[in-house]
């Protein structure tokens, strides 16, 4: 599952990859997507005060470690990721609002439901 960008051609044609996810994985987040330059979002779901959901956005950048012939990740970015990470960030902003305005319209949707029918008190004509 990834994301679907609407934005995508107003931020450099940059491009999004879905990062593909393991069932087996506990406590992973709700969504992640990576972008150029390596960078990845991953956004994690969190249950506040009082039942309340919130989400936490982290990055991280993959790049190939030469001496060690191996991929690394690092939170360390330079100037050439900050294009990337501003689009990373404003995808997770624009993923949350969604599921954010999904819920409130779910909510109300379902408070509409608990809502008694008032009765019809119409007289009979005599």
């Amino acid at each position: 599952m990834g994301v679907t960008v609407v934005c995508e051609k107003f931020l450099l044609g940059a491009r999004t990859w879905p990062i593909p996810r393991k069932k087996s994985m506990a406590n992973r987040p709700v969504e992640s997507f990576r972008v150029a330059s390596g960078i990845e979002a991953a956004i994690w779901e969190n249950e506040g005060k009082e039942g309340a959901t919130y989400f936490n956005v982290t990055f991280k950048r993959s790049y190939f470690d030469k001496d060690a012939e191996d991929f690394k990740e690092t939170s360390s970015y330079g100037e050439r990721d900050c294009v990337s990470l501003a689009h990373a960030a404003l995808l997770a902003q624009a993923w949350i609002g969604e599921r954010m305005r999904d819920r409130a319209e779910k909510k109300k949707v379902e408070e509409k439901v608990e809502e008694k029918p008032k009765g019809r008190t119409r007289e009979r004509a005599a």
